[in-house]
């Protein structure tokens, strides 16, 4: 579509996206920050967060896996839906709150 396009600033890059029900994400699990060293003589990182970025609800990204496999989610939700995923058994079988 983009190729095709007379006015390529006229294509959506994006679709709509209704913070009520649908999810915007960003994978970096497969990055390799654990193995990264910068030269300082720290060695490699122990851990790895994103910056603390502007809440928008629904965006998400799965940071790099650990080298125990453990891969962390930072998303950005509603109190409610927060309070929602606390209840649901499923998700708590198999994550942890990181606040």
């Amino acid at each position: 579509m983009l190729y095709r396009a007379k006015d390529r600033n006229t294509v959506p890059v994006h679709g709509s996206v209704d913070s009520n029900s649908d999810i915007m994400l960003s994978s970096w699990a497969n990055m390799r920050g654990y193995d990264f060293d910068f030269g300082l003589g720290l060695g490699k990182p122990t851990h790895f967060r994103r910056m603390d970025h502007q809440r928008i609800p629904s965006l998400a990204f799965l940071l790099p896996r650990r080298p125990d496999g453990e891969i962390i989610l930072s998303i950005c939700l509603r109190i409610d839906d927060i309070a929602l995923l606390r209840l649901d058994s499923t998700f708590t079988t198999y994550g942890r709150f990181i606040m």
